[in-house]
């Protein structure tokens, strides 16, 4: 039997694997093949499955892999990962398991076989639209309407302007760029949405920023992989307003903006450790039907 892994396009993906596909591998192999990270194992010159890469920096994250029903348990998903491991341009590996997948015990193994540990666990949110628009009409707009409106009113008050990033003057989206280095002191990767195939995603109609005196105060950051799937990838507030609430105005636009669009459904996701967002999104989203998931990250390491 002779192994080899190539890198594919995304044209391969679909001759080789297109009665697997799913929207997610869909997505998940076409980023991967315009940054030339799509890695396909051939056994014998037949397709035994694939792996998906993005490459930021030093780092590596795999979203998605795949083995064909008839070569699982033979090794396919330890080659690919061990292959990723073994690239030069790459110090780290990370992959991200559901906790809901059929699979999910063994894949854990295979990481941990490979010399992956855990890094981190994420907790994944989602809400369909019938939940959501149930919730709005009928928790939101009241809690809006007899304590949300006077908290609105006190920061216009104190000049708190609020963009979506369609609008944005390009400055503030510059401050935005460099918030890891600059006032804001933002401890998320926010350049992987400007610089990377993320930017092609990101919803800028749904995607909110807030100013004060000139300088960015918060920022609601969104992804629509598909026009109908919204997902929250990340929500700072610069370390000046931490805990001020500062956040509330761009929740409501948000809301209200998602409320027209009619999304299928809305996710967004929390690290395990995070008390602090984990509750104050219990107290934002009280009453909203939520189906929660665990994703757990593996890392391995170079150095």
């Amino acid at each position: 039997m002779e192994r080899k892994i190539i890198s594919g396009t995304y044209r391969d993906y679909l001759f080789l694997f297109g009665d697997s596909r799913t929207a997610y591998s869909d997505l998940s192999a076409k980023k991967s093949a315009v940054e030339k990270n799509l890695y396909i194992m051939l056994e014998d010159d037949l397709p035994a499955g694939y792996i998906c890469a993005n490459v930021s920096g030093y780092l590596c994250n795999v979203p998605y892999a795949y083995t064909v029903p008839e070569k699982r348990r033979h090794g396919v998903f330890t080659a690919l990962l061990r292959y990723l491991t073994q690239l030069d341009n790459i110090d780290a590996v990370l992959v991200q398991i559901s906790a809901s997948q059929e699979n999910f015990a063994s894949i854990v193994k295979t990481c941990e076989a490979a010399g992956f540990h855990q890094d981190s666990v994420v907790k994944i949110f989602r809400a369909d639209w019938e939940s959501l628009h149930t919730w709005k009409e009928t928790y939101f707009d009241e809690f809006m309407a007899t304590h949300g409106h006077k908290y609105l009113e006190y920061f216009a008050r104190r000049n708190f302007k609020v963009y979506s990033f369609a609008d944005a003057p390009q400055k503030y989206l510059e401050q935005l760029y460099h918030s890891h280095e600059n006032f804001f002191e933002n401890t998320l990767d926010v350049k992987r949405f400007f610089d990377s195939y993320d930017k092609n995603l990101v919803a800028r109609d749904i995607s909110f920023l807030s100013v004060k005196d000139d300088k960015l105060a918060a920022y609601y950051l969104t992804t629509s992989p598909d026009g109908n799937n919204v997902v929250v990838e990340q929500t700072a507030v610069a370390k000046k307003y931490l805990n001020s609430g500062a956040m509330l105005p761009l929740w409501d636009i948000f809301v209200r903006t998602l409320y027209v669009r009619q999304c299928s459904n809305m996710a967004f996701a929390i690290y395990s450790d995070n008390t602090p967002a984990i509750k104050f999104d219990a107290k934002i989203t009280k009453n909203l039907k939520l189906t929660e998931n665990l994703i757990y990250k593996y890392i391995y390491e170079k150095f």
